[in-house]
């Protein structure tokens, strides 16, 4: 059928039919609260082995079987919000070879040994937005 048939959601517990309800309930709690929906956000962080060989189709039987094989552990994080928040990229080096000729991102880039978001990396991510930082009215 749809998207809300989803298994993906089926599999995670999610019952299709109470979202229209939540996200509406949701959105006139803000609105009581004082807040404008611009002051919603949906943020999300996923992991990027940039090195692993593709299981399927690119790799061969051969690849993926060969004695020594190992998947590659290079792995990047990205936390991506869908308002306004730049991207985050959190990788294991403090200067990547990558970088070398490079003088600015598009991004935020941060080194972390285990390549994971933690609360230190992202209150200071978010603090970035001027958006939150307290403002003076008069």
């Amino acid at each position: 059928m749809g998207y809300g048939n989803c298994g993906l959601k089926a599999n995670h517990c999610i019952v299709i039919r109470i979202l229209p309800t939540f996200k509406e309930t949701f959105l006139q709690s803000v609105v009581e609260e004082g807040y404008s929906r611009d002051d919603v956000y949906n943020i999300d962080e996923t992991g990027v082995n940039r090195k692993a060989l593709p299981r399927k189709p690119l790799a061969s039987k051969r690849e993926c079987t060969a004695p020594g094989f190992r998947v590659s552990g290079e792995r990047v994080t990205a936390m991506v919000s869908a308002n306004a928040l730049p991207l985050l990229v959190i990788g294991k080096s403090k200067k990547p070879c990558s970088f070398k000729n490079v003088s600015c991102l598009p991004t935020l880039y941060k080194a972390q040994t285990s390549v994971w978001m933690n609360s230190a990396l992202f209150s200071e991510w978010y603090s970035k937005d001027s958006y939150f930082q307290p403002q003076e009215t008069l």
